[in-house]
């Protein structure tokens, strides 16, 4: 591992087994374990600065614009699948014949071996983040902790200000814990007839 931010002490083994998988699964370049602090928030910030993706806003204070791909949205209802074992289990099921309006199913298990297909070498000449990360109070009965794999900077920075994220997670990843990974799916063998791809937010919906 080229670990080149972060380190991994702290994470509980069932935390390492996963990083270490998706690690020889995506192949990245570089491995960067978040730490949630102001330095590192300031890194990526000039990170996304210097490659186009946030514009400072400078008659805002801390306040940065993004342009985003159209194609990326934040989801698209025909791609969007509640994974289960069962399917009574997320949702209701119409008579026989009849499409859902209101959601799709597909199996865990087998959508987690289609997936896993998707992800090899993705991340290929980029930088894996590692986020751990909580949604709601740290120790509270309801939270959840977790941790998020992506290649994107833009993710970490948005993921420090919609959660609780770094360091102070780590105590609360115990063997079982939310499991998210995340890909702009880029970088992809290119044809002649390819249009060239716009680095300042790299996506492939």
């Amino acid at each position: 591992m080229n670990i080149v931010y972060g380190k991994l002490d702290g994470f509980s083994n069932s935390a390492k087994n996963f990083i270490n998988d998706w690690y020889s699964h995506v192949t990245p370049d570089n491995l960067h374990i978040c730490d949630g602090t102001q330095a590192e928030k300031k890194m990526l910030i000039a990170k996304l600065l210097e490659n186009n993706t946030l514009v400072k806003l400078n008659k805002y204070y801390e306040c940065y614009l993004a342009r985003t791909n159209p194609l990326d949205v934040a989801r698209v209802a025909n791609k969007t699948f509640m994974c289960t074992s069962n399917k009574k289990s997320s949702m209701t099921i119409g008579k026989e014949g009849c499409k859902e309006t209101i959601g799709q199913w597909a199996d865990a298990k087998e959508t987690r071996i289609t997936l896993k297909k998707y992800f090899k070498g993705c991340m290929k000449g980029r930088t894996m983040y590692v986020i751990p990360y909580c949604m709601g109070a740290l120790g509270s009965p309801i939270a959840k902790a977790g941790i998020e794999i992506t290649d994107s900077a833009y993710v970490v920075v948005s993921m420090g200000i919609m959660t609780i994220m770094g360091d102070c997670v780590l105590p609360y990843l115990k063997e079982s814990f939310v499991k998210s990974v995340h890909s702009v799916g880029l970088p992809l063998p290119l044809n002649a007839n390819a249009k060239e791809i716009d680095n300042s937010w790299p996506c492939n919906p």
